[in-house]
């Protein structure tokens, strides 16, 4: 009767200790939207000839001094804009123009009056708040009557590697290692190449994309991957958000994207538009929705970390160049002869009908020196 005891004592004692090992283990793991994303994915791209805008963007007055870059000042009836307190606006007149403020508004009565001074002081007020979401990138605003463009390029890119890497999971976030490493040369010195090599840690939400620092701050959402799902056709996609300032596009048909490690079937987003410069195509792999291609990039840790906000390629696409972890939907020979037919399709009637109207004018020409 006792060993019977002992025995069911044992058998309860073991199924608790399965149990608790079963929550143990399932506390660890986590299942991500992406089915491959997964610790140990890796994806590399490479960049050559391209360049890297910080700034290229369109706001209106009105959102500038919301955000506080731009000062409205009443001086009796006239009415004053600058991103400098009155001041220094006070000093700055007196000092150029040797009068009075009131003397100088007097002066230019009629119009409307917008005095910048400090124009680099005004470029940083505006990344700033641009990155804290203040400020639009590309305002909606289409009625407006005074608009402001700030464009400005920080290097261009000769050759480089751009590259995400998962290497776990924290609260149910990816953990992203990302790098960017390569040779930049400036605009103003374009011999002076130098190296540059930064790295940076994120974490992303594997369902929507949402990219925080390690502290926890929201500053976009990846363009890295998009769910398969959402590339039907004609369907409406969002690409990329730098913080608030989100970028959509339009699912488009199948293409074959070729790189240096295989060709891949794709689907193509156009018209992505949101980010200054519009992104005319960008490539997903049609399996897994992970970025293949793009001849205008953008991303929230480029943009939160190096200050970039756009990079365009001139020669050629940023291209996938390596894969760890993932299985791309690679394409055979009579898919991809297929898919280039159908994306040169346009060319390929009009060469085809030039031939056939030259062919016909010189078989005509012939018959005639016949008879």
């Amino acid at each position: 009767m006792n060993g019977r005891r002992i025995k069911i004592t044992t058998t309860i004692i073991i199924l608790i200790v399965i149990i608790l090992s079963c929550i143990s283990i399932s506390t660890r793991l986590v299942f991500s939207k992406p089915s491959w994303l997964k610790p140990g994915f890796y994806i590399e791209y490479t960049l050559r000839s391209s360049s890297a805008s910080e700034l290229v963007i369109r706001v209106t007055r009105e959102e500038l001094i919301k955000a506080g870059i731009i000062h409205e000042y009443r001086i009796g009836n006239e009415t004053l804009y600058s991103n400098v307190p009155i001041e220094k606006v006070r000093e700055f007149i007196k000092h150029k123009f040797n009068m009075t403020l009131e003397e100088y508004l007097k002066k230019k009565r009629g119009t409307s009056l917008s005095l910048h001074i400090n124009g680099t002081e005004e470029l940083i007020k505006v990344k700033r708040a641009i990155k804290e979401g203040k400020l639009p990138i590309w305002t909606t605003n289409n009625t407006a009557k005074h608009y402001h463009y700030y464009s400005s390029d920080k290097y261009i890119i000769l050759n480089a590697t751009y590259s995400w890497r998962c290497v776990g999971f924290k609260g149910g976030l990816a953990l992203f290692e990302v790098r960017f490493s390569g040779y930049v040369t400036g605009r103003l010195h374009p011999s002076a190449a130098y190296h540059i090599d930064c790295r940076f840690k994120v974490l992303v939400d594997p369902s929507t994309r949402k990219v925080y620092t390690l502290d926890g701050k929201y500053i976009g959402i990846t363009p890295i991957w998009v769910e398969p799902e959402n590339l039907r056709f004609k369907n409406r996609v969002l690409v990329v958000a730098l913080h608030k300032n989100k970028a959509y596009g339009v699912a488009w048909d199948q293409t074959l994207v070729i790189t240096s490690i295989g060709n891949f079937k794709a689907y193509k987003v156009i018209k992505v538009m949101g980010l200054g410069v519009d992104i005319p195509v960008i490539c997903y792999d049609a399996k897994t929705g992970v970025l293949l291609s793009a001849l205008v990039y953008a991303d929230p840790v480029l943009h939160y970390f190096m200050d970039i906000q756009l990079i365009a390629s001139f020669k050629q696409p940023m291209l996938v160049s390596k894969v760890k972890g993932i299985e791309l939907d690679s394409c055979g020979v009579v898919d991809g002869i297929v898919l280039l037919i159908k994306d040169n399709l346009l060319p390929l009637l009009i060469a085809i009908s030039i031939a056939v109207v030259i062919g016909v004018v010189l078989k005509v020409r012939k018959m005639k020196r016949r008879v």
